[in-house]
């Protein structure tokens, strides 16, 4: 009975090593603190912001969130420094073989460099061929120049890496009634001032629609 149990812990813990991925740690020729950094970076639930230089160049930070195949989600990127330009991209891999140099891993690169005066923003959608389950993101940042396909791993002189562990969820439709989840924001919403919304706890299902309503004052309808 003990040689079984054995048995089974240690096939446990070979299938764990075999769906673990290793991923390539970036480098640059010039590393440390130059200036060249992503600042600030949200994606769906993500929110990283005013994370500064990191000496390293390159953290996996812990901040994580859940997507599903077909569905698509805001991301806004920002550089650090207000005099250097950057350029910015996100790679994701999609199908969870430890790079991001499969076509379409280059989920997103601007076409032209600026300082942190601009924020990147637009939305990514995830494909339904993706491979469900953990899978990793990296933002990167590359001094006066874009990021091309082949630069997830860096080999340029300055910039930072950052990476993120997503939860891919396999697509399912929709067959009941959803749940709706909480909204919060992080101010109270009014005429002028920047709001950033967040839905928690809804339904993770395809092709759900979600209507907002807004008032033009400060008072609750």
């Amino acid at each position: 009975m003990i040689k079984k149990i054995y048995l089974l812990v240690f096939l446990l813990f070979s299938i764990m090593k075999i769906n673990a991925q290793t991923y390539c740690t970036p480098t640059l020729t010039n590393p440390g603190v130059t200036g060249d950094f992503v600042n600030n970076f949200t994606f769906a639930t993500i929110s990283n912001l005013n994370s500064g230089d990191n000496p390293a160049d390159y953290q996996l930070y812990t901040q994580s969130t859940s997507v599903i195949q077909g569905l698509t989600y805001p991301f806004t990127i920002q550089s650090g420094n207000a005099t250097w330009n950057q350029g910015l991209a996100i790679f994701i891999d999609y199908n969870d073989d430890g790079d991001f140099v499969d076509a379409g891993e280059l989920a997103f690169a601007t076409t032209t460099t600026g300082t942190s005066a601009v924020i990147a923003s637009g939305n990514i959608t995830i494909p339904l061929t993706s491979t469900p389950g953990n899978i990793r993101m990296r933002v990167v940042s590359k001094f006066n120049a874009v990021v091309t396909a082949t630069e997830s791993c860096g080999g340029f002189a300055f910039g930072e890496f950052e990476d993120y562990e997503i939860t891919l969820v396999a697509s399912t439709p929709c067959s009941a009634k959803p749940t709706a989840g909480t909204v919060s924001a992080n101010t109270t919403p009014c005429p002028g001032v920047i709001t950033n919304f967040t839905l928690l706890g809804s339904s993770l299902l395809n092709n759900l629609a979600y209507q907002w309503q807004r008032a033009n004052t400060c008072t609750a309808p």
